[in-house]
């Protein structure tokens, strides 16, 4: 342009500048500034508002922030709403809310007060966190600066309110968005819906779709995918199949989750050739098959045994190009260590290595949990012992059989200590130690992934029934009351599982509960052990 002698204007610049950044180039847009300067256009704050927007988009948090601070700290230009809006969102889409929540406060303090979008950003980061009062206080301060919340702002406290089970104060909020006269939308809907499936109400679910329907809203795919998942929650895959089939008669073209929930249910229930019938669909329907489809295609043939057909679903995802994941791998090793295909197993896991693929501490359990398993007990220590030159950490603990324990990790940090210092007093007036016995981390690794039972054992430490690991572990009295003081004193509410397996989900799947949720589990293993011991 310059060559033809057609003026360049800011406008002309901002384009080449928002080109850059949307080809995911921030280095070639920073070199546009120059130009600025040199023809003598002054910088705006579009120009930093797209700058901001590319920084973010290559998640370079620490160069926004930092341009952001030296935009308002040099006074290059006015930040604008939008300019706080790219800001903000930036940061709470990467989980810091609280930094969020105080260029909020500081925007409050200058020229450029915040509007409407600005509060939906930090309400819905609020919402998103589980932190349902404060979002709600910021909603009422929203109202007393005179600044009506909007659709977006209801919908996001109304997802975190579902999240969290709180129904009834959803119904209130409901009549306060009637009362107030803003319309849901169709995303207010699936929100509702979505949140029942989800905790197994499938009939009220159900209802609101209808509900939907009278009020002129039509369902989308959202809203039947949400339906047909709790369904599969439930083990109704009929139910979930008529869904799946209304929704194309209603012209409503079923999306790639909509097959990946119906295949997992499928899979999950065992029956496989409905599955696979489904899968055979996608590609000639038109979506292409997921990492995730071909993981639960992959899942669901190894629980039937079907090891050739599970091969050749693998080699169907190389040369589709579908790119395998931790999972896929994991599934694979996993599948043939179960049926005792521990070459084969090897040869896959050195292969992987080799490429540096999925090679983190839990593609390692994997392997040397199989060869524990396939009494490869050596091949297994050996791995093991190369794990600390890798710069991996062991993160469980492993049992070698025999009568050979081997302690691979301790189970008590600092932080347990403390504690269990602090709460875990026992009538006895056991003393927690900094390291577990040798025989505690078999007892705690045998409990935790069920890898025997034991029939009257000699020497029968529980008296009320048979000595099995669910009952030792889970099912007899003392265990009961040591279960129920620690859910107490952790805030964990779950019903008494069957299993061991269950139960370590259950408690892994409370929210809020940060990373310590597998640690507390062990932690009362731990215990009942000292406790039948009397160490």
């Amino acid at each position: 342009m310059q060559k033809l002698g057609i003026p360049i204007d800011g406008v002309i610049l901002n384009i080449v500048i928002n080109s850059h950044c949307l080809m995911h180039r921030v280095d070639c847009a920073f070199s546009v500034l120059p130009i600025y300067l040199k023809n003598g256009i002054p910088f705006n704050v579009v120009t930093f508002n797209t700058l901001l927007r590319g920084i973010f988009a290559e998640n370079m948090v620490k160069d926004a922030v930092e341009l952001f601070k030296k935009v308002v700290g040099e006074k290059i230009c006015e930040p604008d709403e939008v300019m706080y809006a790219t800001v903000m969102n930036g940061l709470s889409k990467r989980g810091q809310t609280e930094k969020t929540l105080s260029l909020l406060r500081l925007m409050e303090q200058g020229r450029t007060k915040p509007n409407i979008i600005n509060y939906n950003i930090i309400i819905d980061a609020l919402s998103k966190d589980g932190n349902l009062d404060a979002a709600i206080n910021l909603m009422n301060e929203m109202k007393q600066k005179d600044i009506p919340p909007n659709i977006v702002t209801y919908n996001s406290i109304i997802d975190s309110m579902c999240k969290l089970g709180e129904w009834e104060k959803c119904k209130t909020l409901f009549s306060e968005m009637v009362n107030l006269n803003i319309y849901r939308n169709v995303r207010t809907f699936n929100i509702l819906t979505d949140g029942l499936c989800k905790e197994g109400k499938v009939e009220d679910a159900k209802e609101v779709m209808g509900y939907m329907i009278e009020k002129g809203i039509e369902p989308d795919i959202i809203t039947y995918n949400a339906i047909m998942y709790g369904y599969c929650l439930r083990g109704q895959l009929d139910g979930a199949r008529r869904l799946f089939d209304f929704m194309i008669k209603k012209c409503i073209r079923p999306n790639i989750i909509s097959y990946n929930i119906l295949i997992n249910g499928y899979c999950k229930k065992k029956k496989l050739a409905k599955a696979m019938q489904l899968f055979c669909e996608i590609s000639q329907k038109g979506p292409k098959p997921t990492t995730f489809i071909y993981n639960t295609i992959l899942q669901g043939l190894f629980d039937v045994g079907r090891i050739g057909s599970a091969k050749n679903i693998y080699a169907e995802m190389l040369s589709a190009r579908c790119i395998p994941d931790l999972y896929t791998h994991g599934t694979l090793l996993n599948g043939y260590f179960k049926y005792g295909l521990v070459e084969e197993a090897i040869s896959l896991f050195n292969k992987l290595e080799k490429k540096g693929e999925n090679t983190d501490i839990e593609f390692y359990n994997v392997v040397i949990n199989g060869l524990c398993k396939n009494g490869k007990l050596d091949k297994a220590h050996a791995l093991f012992e190369k794990l600390s030159s890798m710069g991996l950490l062991p993160n469980v603990a492993f049992a070698y059989c025999g009568g050979s324990f081997r302690k691979m990790e301790s189970l008590l940090s600092e932080y347990v200590i403390e504690i269990l210092g602090e709460y875990g007093k026992h009538s006895k007036g056991l003393a927690w130690r900094p390291i577990a016995p040798l025989e505690a981390t078999c007892f705690i690794w045998i409990a935790t992934s069920e890898a025997c039972s034991v029939q009257q054992p000699a020497d029968v430490m529980c008296e009320s029934a048979h000595e099995l690991v669910n009952n030792l572990l889970l099912h007899c009295t003392f265990t009961r009351q040591i279960w129920t003081m620690f859910r107490a004193i952790f805030g964990v509410q779950q019903v008494m599982s069957g299993c061991i397996k269950l139960a370590l989900s259950g408690w892994n799947e409370q929210p809020h509960k940060g990373t310590m949720n597998t640690m507390q589990l062990l932690f009362l293993h731990f215990l009942v052990y000292l406790d039948r011991e009397e160490l």
